[in-house]
């Protein structure tokens, strides 16, 4: 149908021998002309009404299907009015001209049509939609100003004994005119640029029975008929353009795949329309001419719909207001305390240590714990039994500690304290925290025995070591118990600097995997909210070492970022992804097809980093489109914002699309965020975790509201239950990625996942 580009103009071809056969018939042939002439107006209406039925019918959400039932129901209530001229003209000529039915047909169009308007906007909640219907007011009220005094008023004035005729004619212009309106608001504020071809279809049909009820009234007036050949012809192009639009509705509702540039427009666009009346009213004051009736009523209108869109923005902004500081506020909480166990996290610690060290005020103490043996537990009893032991543990360890230590999970199965103004022995709570693990855990009736290595560093007053030295001295004092056996307390000392720790060697491991391309990487596809279809892929550093097996990410990363290998495994990773990503497209991918790479806070000010994205994408013939750069949120945190903000705008300069991982787990603010203008927000799966409570389904609400307001699409992470995929599409989430859709795989089987999802 028009679904090709030899289609289309052929249909609009018909589409103007229809009218203008509509526009001759009348004149040629009188009554019978224009019986026949009603007759194809007819027949287009109800081809429209029809064709839009069966647009509802391809629809795939509810408010899409109602909106083209009510489109359809106002063709079909239109097409009533052709009937009566049909009945006038060709079966009973004697009777009285069908006006007042038409009126009312014409009422039933505009009624529908307004109601097709609300269901058609994709505004979420009712504020949303008030302040869509106050522009619209605000718009056509400016516009009928303007039109009366220019048009309307005399027109009105010289009616004489065909007042009331010229009245339905007026009102149906009016109310042609506000529709129209109403539909280009929508048009323009909420439909991408992409979307926008059967909208603006529907937008000429509504402009050309807006000319067909203009042709009436002048037909009333100069000529004294209401039906004229321009009439016909007209509406007869009205509904042939209906027909289109609903023609080239495919169903579906195609995300916006690039963030959106900016809302200024939907801002201030509605406010446009009144610097011209502003203009014309002043003018006609200057010349003398006081406004009437219906222009004061217009007045009125329009003052009316500013003020109450004024007080709607209002009460939006403070609600958002309160809504963003309240979760500012949670954000600040999540960011520093651990979802599970409702302990501090990693981030609360090292902020605590900063503020004291280097060189303490007093004695410190940190112990560093970690579960022996608890990835036995994940493997065998399931993930749900170990997160039951991870809350056990840190209510044990809670229940021997005072109320103002500091005590955190730091991740996985490591558990932190910090000692301040500790007047015990340190070694001695250690000990006690241990033997906590001495009474076995319940686990759905099963008894299983754990135990914990504990490695514990002491800070002098004045001592020099920083926040992550002393967390390393922990950790490697907790690695010195695991290598003699576990389930011990190990003081640190400085010569176990001189040992091998395993961090030691997997170092070195890992400089080897780098030095042989031991490195590999697995792609966890990132797919659309609404239809599934993968619009990219994320590219995740893997390790497999040699005697030890598959290595956490997270535990090399950490290793890599100590050692200063993160730009290698950048780089690395930065070829592996451009390279698969090259030979998928060469196999038969879609060529606009993304891969993201993750690139650590430092690397971002690298000065060299453009140039090594250019290189990398010249050598895989790739273009910057397809490259998504990944940064922690602790980018943001930068204090020197020019320098990040210099070097996002290097990077975009290239074509490629930054986002920002993780966001909510660190200590960035919104008001900080708002000033990168980054492509995409990724919501951290912790938030996703939660979507299930109240709370957690409000902070996935504010942070999409937060994304959309900075420009940003979403990306939501760890999607894991059929019931949070379903949540974060109702909540506006672009993008979805997790194990529910895919777990990371390997190149290899990137073009199979990419056939049986598209």
């Amino acid at each position: 149908m028009i679904r090709t580009p030899r289609a289309a103009p052929a249909a609009v071809f018909a589409v103007f021998a229809v009218a203008l056969v509509a526009g001759a018939v009348p004149e040629a042939g009188g009554a019978l002309g224009r019986g026949l002439a009603s007759l194809l107006t007819l027949a287009t209406s109800v081809t429209a009404a029809v064709l839009c039925l069966r647009a509802a019918g391809r629809a795939s959400q509810r408010l899409s299907r109602i909106s083209w039932y009510l489109q359809g129901a106002a063709c079909a209530a239109w097409s009533l009015g052709p009937v009566s001229w049909i009945w006038h003209h060709l079966v009973d000529r004697a009777s009285p001209e069908p006006s007042p039915l038409v009126t009312v047909v014409r009422l039933a169009f505009f009624g529908l049509m307004f109601a097709a308007v609300w269901t058609t906007s994709r505004a979420v909640g009712v504020r949303a939609r008030l302040r869509m219907a106050l522009d619209g007011v605000v718009a056509a009220a400016a516009v009928f100003i303007v039109v009366w005094g220019t048009f309307f008023d005399e027109i009105w004035n010289r009616a004489g004994p065909d007042r009331l005729d010229v009245a339905f004619g007026l009102t149906y212009v009016l109310g042609d005119m506000v529709l129209l309106i109403f539909w280009a608001v929508l048009v323009v504020t909420e439909f991408p640029a992409g979307r926008r071809r059967g909208p603006l279809l529907v937008m000429a049909s509504l402009v050309t029975i807006m000319l067909a009820d203009t042709a009436f009234t002048y037909t009333v007036l100069h000529r004294g008929h209401p039906f004229d050949a321009i009439d016909s012809g007209l509406w007869t192009l009205a509904f042939a353009l209906f027909a289109m639009a609903a023609l080239a509705y495919r169903g579906g509702d195609v995300p916006r795949l690039e963030p959106v540039a900016g809302t200024r427009f939907a801002i201030y666009g509605p406010y446009l329309p009144i610097l011209p009346t502003a203009v014309f009213c002043g003018v006609q004051l200057g010349a003398g001419n006081r406004p009437d009736g219906p222009a004061n009523l217009g007045l009125v209108v329009l003052f009316a719909a500013v003020l109450i869109r004024q007080v709607v923005v209002l009460g939006e902004n403070r609600l958002l207001l309160r809504r963003l500081a309240g979760s500012e506020s949670v954000l600040r909480h999540e960011a520093t305390h651990d979802s599970l166990t409702g302990l501090g996290n990693r981030a609360k610690l090292t902020a605590r240590l900063r503020e004291l060290l280097p060189a303490p005020p007093t004695r410190l103490s940190l112990i560093f714990l970690d579960l022996d043996d608890f990835k036995e537990v994940n493997d065998s009893l399931g993930h749900v039994a170990g997160d039951t032991v991870l809350t056990t543990v840190a209510g044990r360890l809670t229940g021997v500690l005072r109320r103002d230590d500091t005590v955190v999970r730091l991740g996985g199965d490591e558990f932190a304290v910090l000692l301040e103004d500790f007047d015990g022995d340190p070694r001695a709570l250690a000990r006690r925290m241990l033997d906590t693990f001495q009474e076995p855990f319940e686990l759905d009736g099963r008894r299983i025995a754990l135990g914990a290595s504990v490695g514990l560093v002491e800070v002098a007053a004045g001592d020099p070591r920083d926040a992550m030295e002393v967390l390393r001295d922990a950790d490697i004092a907790m690695y010195a118990v695991k290598r003699a056996g576990k389930n011990n307390v190990q003081l640190f000392n400085p010569g176990m600097h001189h040992t091998t720790s395993e961090e030691l060697e997997l170092r070195a491991d890992l400089v080897t995997a780098l030095d042989t391309g031991g490195l590999d990487a697995a792609y966890q596809p990132i797919c659309d909210a609404a239809t599934g279809e993968i619009r990219g892929f994320e590219a995740l550093a893997r390790w497999t070492h040699p005697t030890r097996g598959p290595i956490r990410p997270d535990r090399f990363i950490a290793i890599a970022e100590r050692a200063h290998l993160s730009r290698r495994i950048t780089s690395v990773m930065l070829d592996r992804a451009l390279s698969g990503l090259r030979s998928w497209i060469d196999a038969g991918a879609r060529r606009t097809l993304k891969v993201t790479v993750n690139i650590g806070a430092a690397e971002l000010g690298d000065p060299g980093l453009p140039d090594r994205l250019v290189d990398a994408l010249t050598r895989w013939n790739l273009a910057g489109e397809n490259l998504v750069v990944e940064i922690t949120e602790t980018a943001l945190m930068d204090d020197d914002r020019d320098h990040v903000l210099a070097a996002i705008r290097r990077v975009q300069s290239l074509g490629i699309d930054l986002a920002i991982d993780d966001f909510g787990t660190g200590y960035s603010s919104l008001a900080r965020l708002s000033r990168f203008h980054v492509e995409f927000l990724k919501i951290d799966k912790l938030f996703v975790a939660d979507l299930g409570t109240p709370r957690g389904r409000d902070m996935v609400t504010a942070l999409v509201a937060l994304a959309r307001s900075c420009g940003m699409a979403t990306i939501a992470e760890g999607v894991e239950e059929p019931f949070q995929r379903a949540a974060l599409r109702d909540l506006g989430c672009d993008l979805l990625q997790g194990y529910l859709l895919s777990r990371p795989v390997p190149a290899a089987d990137v073009l199979p996942l990419l056939a049986a999802k598209v």
